[in-house]
Protein backbone atom coordinates (compact mmCIF):
# COMPACT_ATOMS: atom_id res chain seq x y z
CA UNK A 1 0.00 0.00 0.00
CA UNK A 2 2.58 2.53 0.95
CA UNK A 3 4.97 1.66 -2.35
CA UNK A 4 1.06 2.30 -4.27
CA UNK A 5 0.53 5.99 -2.61
CA UNK A 6 3.95 7.11 -3.19
CA UNK A 7 3.89 6.11 -6.54
CA UNK A 8 0.36 7.79 -7.20
CA UNK A 9 1.93 11.01 -4.80
CA UNK A 10 4.97 11.18 -6.97
CA UNK A 11 3.33 10.65 -10.25
CA UNK A 12 0.49 14.00 -9.01
CA UNK A 13 2.97 16.40 -8.16
CA UNK A 14 5.09 15.30 -11.18
CA UNK A 15 1.95 16.57 -13.40
CA UNK A 16 1.84 19.25 -11.01
CA UNK A 17 5.92 20.60 -11.14
CA UNK A 18 5.83 20.34 -15.22
CA UNK A 19 2.40 22.51 -15.47
CA UNK A 20 3.61 25.29 -12.75
CA UNK A 21 6.59 25.19 -14.94
CA UNK A 22 5.08 26.84 -17.27
CA UNK A 23 4.43 30.13 -15.04
CA UNK A 24 7.61 29.96 -13.53
CA UNK A 25 10.43 30.23 -15.76
CA UNK A 26 12.44 32.84 -14.39
CA UNK A 27 15.32 31.57 -11.75
CA UNK A 28 13.57 33.85 -9.14
CA UNK A 29 9.86 31.34 -9.58
CA UNK A 30 11.96 28.19 -10.55
CA UNK A 31 14.19 28.15 -7.22
CA UNK A 32 10.61 28.81 -5.01
CA UNK A 33 8.22 26.27 -7.08
CA UNK A 34 11.25 23.66 -6.44
CA UNK A 35 10.99 24.41 -2.96
CA UNK A 36 7.76 24.11 -3.08
CA UNK A 37 6.99 21.16 -4.94
CA UNK A 38 10.21 19.04 -3.92
CA UNK A 39 9.74 20.06 -0.23
CA UNK A 40 5.80 18.94 -0.42
CA UNK A 41 7.20 15.36 -1.89
CA UNK A 42 9.51 14.90 0.55
CA UNK A 43 7.13 15.88 3.36
CA UNK A 44 4.75 13.36 2.15
CA UNK A 45 6.72 10.29 1.08
CA UNK A 46 7.86 11.23 4.67
CA UNK A 47 4.77 10.90 6.01
CA UNK A 48 3.87 7.50 4.09
CA UNK A 49 6.59 5.66 5.69
CA UNK A 50 5.82 6.54 9.22
CA UNK A 51 8.75 9.31 9.44
CA UNK A 52 8.70 12.63 11.48
CA UNK A 53 11.51 15.03 11.10
CA UNK A 54 12.20 17.66 14.08
CA UNK A 55 15.20 20.10 14.06
CA UNK A 56 17.26 21.45 16.49
CA UNK A 57 19.58 24.70 15.46
CA UNK A 58 18.92 27.09 12.80
CA UNK A 59 19.04 25.61 9.05
CA UNK A 60 22.18 27.81 6.61
CA UNK A 61 20.79 29.89 4.24
CA UNK A 62 22.77 30.41 0.93
CA UNK A 63 24.81 30.58 -0.57
CA UNK A 64 26.98 27.75 1.43
CA UNK A 65 27.62 24.11 1.55
CA UNK A 66 26.28 21.92 3.55
CA UNK A 67 27.56 18.54 4.89
CA UNK A 68 26.04 15.76 6.91
CA UNK A 69 26.31 11.85 7.56
CA UNK A 70 24.61 9.70 5.51
CA UNK A 71 22.76 6.30 6.06
CA UNK A 72 20.22 6.10 2.76
CA UNK A 73 16.95 7.58 1.77
CA UNK A 74 15.60 9.16 4.94
CA UNK A 75 18.56 11.52 5.20
CA UNK A 76 17.54 12.71 1.97
CA UNK A 77 13.89 13.26 2.32
CA UNK A 78 14.95 15.35 5.62
CA UNK A 79 16.97 17.51 4.94
CA UNK A 80 14.83 18.51 1.49
CA UNK A 81 11.82 18.73 3.97
CA UNK A 82 13.76 21.45 6.07
CA UNK A 83 16.16 23.12 4.26
CA UNK A 84 16.00 24.90 0.74
CA UNK A 85 19.08 23.11 -1.11
CA UNK A 86 20.26 21.45 -4.14
CA UNK A 87 21.84 18.03 -3.99
CA UNK A 88 25.16 16.65 -5.33
CA UNK A 89 24.57 12.74 -5.88
CA UNK A 90 25.88 9.84 -7.56
CA UNK A 91 25.58 10.25 -11.30
CA UNK A 92 23.82 6.30 -11.50
CA UNK A 93 20.58 7.29 -10.59
CA UNK A 94 20.36 9.39 -14.27
CA UNK A 95 19.05 6.01 -15.36
CA UNK A 96 17.04 5.44 -12.11
CA UNK A 97 12.99 4.90 -13.72
CA UNK A 98 11.18 8.03 -12.22
CA UNK A 99 14.18 9.47 -9.72
CA UNK A 100 16.65 10.22 -12.85
CA UNK A 101 14.07 12.60 -14.00
CA UNK A 102 13.24 14.08 -10.43
CA UNK A 103 16.77 14.42 -9.90
CA UNK A 104 17.21 16.89 -12.84
CA UNK A 105 14.37 18.14 -12.57
CA UNK A 106 14.98 19.37 -9.12
CA UNK A 107 18.54 20.58 -10.07
CA UNK A 108 20.07 17.72 -8.64
CA UNK A 109 24.30 17.97 -9.90
CA UNK A 110 25.07 14.49 -10.11
CA UNK A 111 28.96 13.07 -10.86
CA UNK A 112 30.01 9.95 -11.86
CA UNK A 113 32.76 9.42 -9.52
CA UNK A 114 34.78 6.96 -11.47
CA UNK A 115 35.29 9.94 -14.06
CA UNK A 116 38.02 12.47 -13.76
CA UNK A 117 36.56 13.99 -16.72
CA UNK A 118 33.40 14.99 -14.83
CA UNK A 119 35.31 17.07 -12.18
CA UNK A 120 35.03 20.33 -14.17
CA UNK A 121 31.18 20.14 -15.10
CA UNK A 122 30.30 19.06 -11.75
CA UNK A 123 32.49 22.09 -10.41
CA UNK A 124 31.01 24.50 -12.52
CA UNK A 125 27.60 23.37 -11.87
CA UNK A 126 27.92 24.16 -8.23
CA UNK A 127 29.54 27.94 -9.05
CA UNK A 128 26.52 28.03 -11.00
CA UNK A 129 24.21 27.22 -7.55
CA UNK A 130 26.45 29.29 -5.44
CA UNK A 131 26.41 32.32 -7.81
CA UNK A 132 22.12 31.54 -8.05
CA UNK A 133 22.38 31.88 -3.77
CA UNK A 134 21.62 28.17 -3.27
CA UNK A 135 22.78 25.95 -0.70
CA UNK A 136 24.38 23.21 -1.80
CA UNK A 137 24.14 19.88 -0.17
CA UNK A 138 26.96 17.12 -0.34
CA UNK A 139 27.63 14.04 1.96
CA UNK A 140 31.65 14.00 2.14
CA UNK A 141 31.58 10.16 3.23
CA UNK A 142 31.16 9.59 -0.16
CA UNK A 143 28.73 6.37 0.28
CA UNK A 144 26.29 5.18 2.78
CA UNK A 145 27.11 3.68 5.97
CA UNK A 146 25.86 1.25 8.66
CA UNK A 147 25.70 4.08 11.19
CA UNK A 148 27.67 2.69 13.30
CA UNK A 149 30.37 5.63 12.86
CA UNK A 150 31.00 8.60 11.12
CA UNK A 151 33.38 7.28 8.35
CA UNK A 152 36.33 9.42 6.98
CA UNK A 153 35.54 12.34 4.86
CA UNK A 154 36.90 12.65 1.50
CA UNK A 155 39.01 15.85 1.09
CA UNK A 156 38.20 16.19 -2.74
CA UNK A 157 34.71 16.79 -2.51
CA UNK A 158 35.16 20.05 -0.25
CA UNK A 159 37.53 21.57 -3.46
CA UNK A 160 34.72 23.75 -4.59
CA UNK A 161 34.13 24.83 -0.89
CA UNK A 162 38.08 26.12 -0.92
CA UNK A 163 38.34 27.46 -4.00
CA UNK A 164 35.30 29.78 -3.89
CA UNK A 165 35.73 30.62 -0.16
CA UNK A 166 31.89 29.56 0.07
CA UNK A 167 30.87 28.62 4.14
CA UNK A 168 30.03 24.85 5.33
CA UNK A 169 27.68 24.51 7.44
CA UNK A 170 27.45 20.73 9.36
CA UNK A 171 24.44 18.73 10.19
CA UNK A 172 23.86 15.49 11.90
CA UNK A 173 20.88 13.11 11.28
CA UNK A 174 19.90 11.14 14.21
CA UNK A 175 17.23 8.15 14.41
CA UNK A 176 14.88 6.12 16.57
CA UNK A 177 12.23 3.79 15.74
CA UNK A 178 9.10 2.54 17.21
CA UNK A 179 9.07 0.20 19.94
CA UNK A 180 7.35 -2.31 17.66
CA UNK A 181 9.70 -1.71 14.43
CA UNK A 182 13.33 -2.98 14.03
CA UNK A 183 16.00 -1.05 14.93
CA UNK A 184 16.66 2.17 12.87
CA UNK A 185 20.53 0.55 12.22
CA UNK A 186 18.18 -2.11 9.94
CA UNK A 187 15.62 0.12 9.32
CA UNK A 188 17.34 3.54 7.37
CA UNK A 189 21.04 1.83 6.89
CA UNK A 190 21.36 0.80 3.31
CA UNK A 191 25.17 0.02 3.29
CA UNK A 192 25.91 -3.72 3.55
CA UNK A 193 22.65 -4.65 2.65
CA UNK A 194 20.96 -5.95 -0.75
CA UNK A 195 18.52 -2.80 -1.64
CA UNK A 196 15.77 -5.33 -1.81
CA UNK A 197 16.34 -5.67 1.99
CA UNK A 198 16.69 -2.28 2.36
CA UNK A 199 13.23 -0.71 0.94
CA UNK A 200 11.40 -3.60 2.80
CA UNK A 201 12.47 -2.72 5.71
CA UNK A 202 12.50 1.08 5.06
CA UNK A 203 8.50 0.36 4.32
CA UNK A 204 7.46 -1.90 7.07
CA UNK A 205 8.52 0.50 9.77
CA UNK A 206 5.74 2.01 11.62
CA UNK A 207 7.39 5.28 12.88
CA UNK A 208 10.89 6.54 12.48
CA UNK A 209 11.32 9.58 14.09
CA UNK A 210 14.22 12.11 12.12
CA UNK A 211 16.08 14.65 14.15
CA UNK A 212 18.52 17.31 12.06
CA UNK A 213 20.48 18.57 14.88
CA UNK A 214 22.07 21.82 12.57
CA UNK A 215 25.96 22.70 14.27
CA UNK A 216 26.78 26.29 15.05
CA UNK A 217 29.06 28.32 13.08
CA UNK A 218 29.85 28.01 9.31
CA UNK A 219 33.48 27.19 8.23
CA UNK A 220 36.00 28.72 5.99
CA UNK A 221 39.20 28.08 4.61
CA UNK A 222 41.47 27.85 2.08
CA UNK A 223 42.84 24.28 2.05
CA UNK A 224 40.42 21.31 1.16
CA UNK A 225 42.25 18.77 3.46
CA UNK A 226 41.71 21.13 6.98
CA UNK A 227 38.08 22.21 5.97
CA UNK A 228 37.28 18.13 5.24
CA UNK A 229 38.93 17.20 8.70
CA UNK A 230 37.32 20.19 10.77
CA UNK A 231 33.82 19.46 8.96
CA UNK A 232 34.64 15.72 9.89
CA UNK A 233 35.04 16.83 13.68
CA UNK A 234 32.09 19.01 13.90
CA UNK A 235 29.77 16.04 12.22
CA UNK A 236 30.75 13.31 14.64
CA UNK A 237 30.38 15.53 17.85
CA UNK A 238 26.75 15.83 17.20
CA UNK A 239 25.90 12.04 15.87
CA UNK A 240 24.52 9.44 17.42
CA UNK A 241 25.54 5.99 16.29
CA UNK A 242 22.64 3.99 15.27
CA UNK A 243 21.49 1.41 17.24
CA UNK A 244 21.65 -1.92 15.68
CA UNK A 245 24.15 -0.62 13.58
CA UNK A 246 26.73 -3.01 12.31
Amino acid sequence: MRITFILALTLFLSCVWFLGKLWNRSPRRHRAWRRRVFGAWSRSTLALIGARVTTRGAPPEGPCFLVSNHHGWHDILALASAVDCVFVSMGEIRAWPIVGRMAHAFDTILIDREEQREIPRVNAEIEEALARGECVCFYPESRTTSGARVERFRSALFENAALSGAPVACAAIRFRTGPNDAPPGQVVAWAKRPFQDYVRGMLRADRVEIEIVFGEGLLRGGDRKELAREAEERVRALFVPLEGAA
